[in-house]
């Protein structure tokens, strides 16, 4: 895939047309810990790929450039340079490994290296999508956060490519954004969800962060809507939460459409 291959399948959404990303929680009252982690603390939590609930999403399927075997030496001598291991050592073990009985070894511990530490942020371009209500937002119990899209670190996501075809990752991994292409590839099963994704590699990326999570501007969050079947006491939690913090979005209560299968939002004058 070439540079200009990857702008036209993963496009920003300023480049989509998209204005606003949206991201579909559950609540619990007694326990609103990951609610007040995105309101009082500003934090949008990032989730290693191993922790989705697609079991392909850390799965590419790998080849090695046999062609360029010292391209392939290079490409492992950085990798244990990175993870600090001394110059000697590293050139050590990079000559066994070269191996071809090692070399599947060698290529698994890189892709750890990378997803064990790659973490992840789901939007959706879709506040009325009755499945994301009911797969991310406990079943309309929940909520829905919009965010402006406009804002740094949102406007830095990027559009999901839906195919049948399972990524592709050649080793030595392609350099910069290349490096991506494998956590922007889903089933066209899941292209319902329109998704767009932030990254935060903690070690790399020059964003307010604290390891797990990006710190977001007060601007960012612009509007909240309450799911359609939302507890009166979850309800109260949550709009206590948002009080306090240095967000000041709209608040809409969504309730079933009288005449389609769709949503009505409502804003409440609080």
């Amino acid at each position: 895939m070439t540079s200009e291959e990857f702008d036209k399948l993963h496009p920003y959404p300023d480049e989509n047309n998209v204005s606003a990303l949206f991201r579909f929680m559950s609540i619990n009252s007694e326990d609103p810990e990951f609610i007040e982690h995105l309101f009082l603390q500003k934090k949008l939590y990032h989730s290693l790929a191993q922790n989705f609930n697609d079991p392909f999403e850390d799965q590419p399927v790998f080849h090695l450039s046999h062609n360029n075997p010292e391209q392939i030496r290079n490409h492992f001598f950085k990798i244990l340079r990175r993870e600090g291991i001394k110059r000697k050592e590293a050139l050590a073990r990079v000559g066994p490994a070269m191996h071809p009985n090692n070399l599947n070894k060698l290529v698994s511990d890189s892709k750890d290296n990378l997803f064990n530490y790659l973490r992840i942020c789901c939007f959706a371009n879709n506040k009325k999508n009755l499945l994301l209500w009911a797969h991310y937002a406990a079943s309309h119990k929940g909520f829905c956060v919009e965010f402006d899209a406009a804002t740094v670190p949102i406007m830095m996501t990027q559009k999901v490519h839906y195919t049948n075809e399972r990524p592709q990752w050649k080793v030595p991994v392609p350099p910069g954004k290349l490096a991506f292409s494998a956590f922007l590839m889903k089933s066209t099963d899941w292209k319902y969800e329109e998704e767009y994704r932030s990254f935060l590699l903690p070690n790399k990326t020059t964003l307010s962060h604290d390891e797990n999570s990006l710190i977001l501007d007060p601007k960012t969050i612009t509007n909240v809507y309450l799911g359609t079947k939302i507890e009166q006491e979850d309800k109260i939690v949550l709009l206590d939460i948002i009080s306090r913090s240095d967000f000041d979005p709209k608040i809409w209560q969504a309730s079933l459409s009288k005449h389609t299968f769709g949503l009505v939002f409502k804003e409440l004058t609080l």
